[in-house]
């Protein structure tokens, strides 16, 4: 129960306990810094920071009202079946918790004693088996934890009665009394001629004492040997003389062990039991297994519906969600009306449930920015932590769980923590967690929403480590292709210069060209193309160029590089516009000059590549469709990838490096491949 991921846990200490309201009225959602002046001071204090626990915690203000009502509901002699409902994360397990600890804490309810059971989901859970078997699986797993619960000292009439445990004193003084009643037997009938001593001295009973030593030593080893030897099950569970297992053609669980529950209910007097989560294993067949049950023991135990009873009734409560009864009539209406199947829905919740009780949602996908930037406000960091407005909203829209938001934020304050303490708190320290919470923050939101791809970090095996070297492998290659464009371009312009000076004998490594008087020794620089094409359209005036030589200056249409080019993009299969070549030429050499820049794969995503050689938009492509195949039902991934908030220098937060490299390594990337904002000092 303390992992119920439906539990609504609040923080642990009084001022982290102090949550904005619902409207989020407490909170500036414009405000991009998280640390709030009261969290300053305590993020410069010494002191060590407290656990933000997950375990469910009862708080009147948001339960108080839930609790209330279904107190009233166990009063209520006519409610036998209470439904809590609500989705995950709502608070249910929270509201259970307040419910119990008002039971046993009032004079009035004293006489409802509850019982709480959660069930093992990752066990019964199997998708590949049949429903039937399933509900037989659930049905198990109910039994086995009310026999367990039993005193086995109460249940003596119970064929599933525990094994008690009997500590080596209490064997020692019963194997001793029946050591004394064995002798005093022999006595009696082997009639020894044992001498008794005439004075009272403790001496003369030796004899006796002999015969009683060596039969409590025997009768302890007895049962230390053969009486204590413990019983082995190969299936099923097994309690004291009998063994409970599911066997293949057992249709219902309940009716087989019917008369064990019922004699269980009136031995324990349990009149309160509480079911958590049943609608996770999605088998609403449970419920009537469960209303039916209910019913039973209530006529066995005496407790008719509409007759008065002095005793309460035993009641059950479900903590589900409102969903579970719409999967009910699946497959029981073949080609019904739409309508009617709908008002079966309805129908089959509301005639279920005696009492119902509602829980509006406490976090969703609305205002869990303005919660997690609460928790991240109300929390102890050794430096100054302030994230960007940007990532939370990114965060939040996708984790709506509260108690998932809470774990974030813990996690991100023990790795806050550890790499303070692995750099002894100096300043760089701080220095580091200040430029890098956002990567950091994003890293632990990462690992606590993809489990198995970050265990596969650490072998660089992960979706990131696997779209990072495709990412390199891809701009690697596409910068082959670019310089293997400008060096035809260049050779292309050597070649035109060489036909129009035939009759000279040059050197083309005397040959300078000019653009608007700014030299070009290399004829293969994406820059010299750049200015070439360029075109002011507000004076409509080309640029000068000039090819120089020695003394002479040789004047060279702009048309040539148009041509040039032009001829060198469409055998590429990339079709210019007719009467717009020399734009979309300055749009394809601008594309180029952006991807010569980009150092990270949200610089990628963002690029507008339309206007490229074939060859090169091809190579953009194929990498954004693999990233959205890899990613393609992964919203925050991709987000915070788009974002640069997961890059390249991911591993760096995966492992725990020295300062020295761990300083060189963020030292020369972070400056380089990240946004202004984050870039270190």
């Amino acid at each position: 129960m303390s992992t119920d991921p439906d539990s609504q846990q609040e923080v642990s200490n009084p001022e982290a306990s102090q949550q904005p309201d619902q409207d989020g009225k407490s909170i500036d959602k414009k405000s991009d810094g998280v640390v709030n002046p009261s969290a300053q001071e305590k993020q410069s204090s010494d002191t060590p920071s407290e656990l933000i626990v997950l375990s469910p915690h009862y708080d009147e203000k948001h339960h108080g009202l839930y609790v209330e009502k279904l107190e009233q509901a166990v009063r209520n002699p006519k409610v036998r079946n209470i439904a809590l409902t609500g989705g995950y994360g709502t608070g249910k397990s929270s509201v259970i918790q307040g419910l119990v600890e008002r039971i046993h804490s009032s004079k009035e309810l004293k006489k409802i004693r509850p019982i709480i059971i959660s069930l093992p989901t990752i066990q019964i859970a199997d998708e590949s088996d049949s429903g039937d078997n399933r509900t037989d699986r659930i049905q198990r797993e109910i039994v086995k934890q009310l026999l367990y619960r039993s005193d086995p000292r109460k249940m003596r009439r119970s064929q599933y009665r525990r094994i008690t445990h009997i500590t080596t004193v209490q064997r020692a003084i019963a194997c001793f009394i029946i050591a004394i009643f064995l002798t005093f037997a022999f006595w009696l009938l082997a009639k020894p001629d044992w001498h008794w001593s005439q004075e009272g001295s403790l001496w003369g009973y030796w004899q006796p004492a002999m015969v009683q030593t060596i039969l409590w030593g025997l009768t302890f080893y007895i049962d230390w040997t053969w009486v204590n030897k413990p019983t082995i099950a190969i299936k099923g569970l097994q309690l004291g003389p009998a063994k409970l297992e599911l066997e293949k053609n057992d249709f219902n669980y309940f009716d087989k062990y019917l008369n064990e529950i019922i004699y269980y209910f009136e031995v324990s007097k349990t009149n309160l039991v509480v079911f958590e989560d049943l609608d996770r294993f999605d088998d609403p067949y449970i419920f009537d297994a469960l209303h039916e049950l209910n019913e039973l023991i209530n006529i066995s135990l005496g407790q008719e519906r509409f007759t008065e009873q002095k005793k309460p009734p035993v009641r059950f409560l479900y903590t589900i969600q409102d969903s579970i009864f719409e999967y009910k009539t699946k497959g029981i209406i073949e080609n019904a009306d739409a309508r009617y199947a709908h008002q079966l829905e309805i129908e089959n919740r509301t005639k279920f449930f005696d009492f119902i009780v509602p829980i509006i949602p406490f976090s969703t996908s609305r205002n869990a920015y303005e919660y997690l930037t609460q928790l991240l406000n109300d929390h102890v960091f050794p430096a100054k932590i302030e994230t960007e407005q940007k990532l939370r909203e990114i965060v939040g829209s996708e984790v709506s769980d509260y108690r998932l938001l809470k774990n974030i934020v813990s996690e991100f304050q023990i790795f806050t923590e550890r790499i303070s303490v692995s750099w002894d708190g100096n300043s760089e320290a701080k220095d580091f967690l200040r430029d890098h919470a956002n990567y950091l923050f994003a890293f632990v939101v990462y690992k606590n929403t993809h489990f198995i791809d970050y265990e596969k970090l650490q072998t660089e095996d992960s979706n990131i480590d696997k779209i990072n070297k495709d990412f390199l492998s891809m701009r690697e290659n596409i910068r082959k292709k670019i310089e293997k464009l400008f060096d035809e371009l260049a050779h292309d312009l050597k070649s035109f210069i060489e036909r129009i000076n035939s009759y000279k004998k040059i050197d083309m490594r005397n040959y300078i060209l000019s653009v608007n008087d700014e030299d070009f020794y290399n004829f293969a620089t994406i820059e010299l193309w750049s200015k070439a094409l360029s075109f002011d359209p507000y004076t409509s005036m080309y640029p000068k160029i000039l090819l120089i030589y020695r003394d002479e200056e040789i004047p060279l249409p702009n048309s040539i590089f148009v041509d040039l080019m032009k001829n060198r993009i469409e055998d590429s299969d990339c079709i210019l516009s007719f009467g717009r070549e020399i734009n979309d030429l300055q749009k394809i050499i601008s594309t180029i000059n952006a991807i010569m820049e980009i150092s990270n794969i949200s610089s990628l995503l963002s690029l507008e590549y339309s206007m490229l050689p074939t060859e090169m938009w091809q190579i953009i492509d194929g990498f954004r469709n693999s990233f959205q195949e890899k990613f393609n039902h992964d919203i925050i991934t991709q987000k915070l990838i788009q974002q640069n908030y997961i890059n390249e220098n991911f591993y760096i937060y995966s492992s725990i490096f020295t300062q020295g490299a761990l300083a060189n390594i963020t030292s020369i990337a972070a400056n380089a491949n990240t946004p202004p904002a984050m870039r270190t000092a």
